[in-house]
């Protein structure tokens, strides 16, 4: 079995993992899908109202979370 090298992962894979001649490009399908995949815009996040509601509950009592670490825990 012949095998080619992806110029992008720099994995060895079989010749079938490559797209066909007619589209000579040295990279593999498992990338070219990765590049769609990073190219194509992501759905909307849905607002779910109890996590909101579980969020404000949360900060009632532990108050909003901060970036820097605590100066009380050193």
């Amino acid at each position: 079995m012949e095998h080619r090298t992806c110029s992008s992962c720099c994995r060895r894979l079989p010749v079938g993992q490559f797209p066909p001649a007619e589209r000579r490009r040295s990279t593999c399908r498992l990338c070219e899908a990765d590049e769609q995949r990073v190219r194509a815009r992501l759905a909307p996040v849905r607002i779910d109202p109890q996590q909101i509601r579980l969020n404000n509950h949360f900060n009632l009592w532990f108050g909003p979370v901060c970036r820097e670490p605590l100066r009380s825990a050193a």
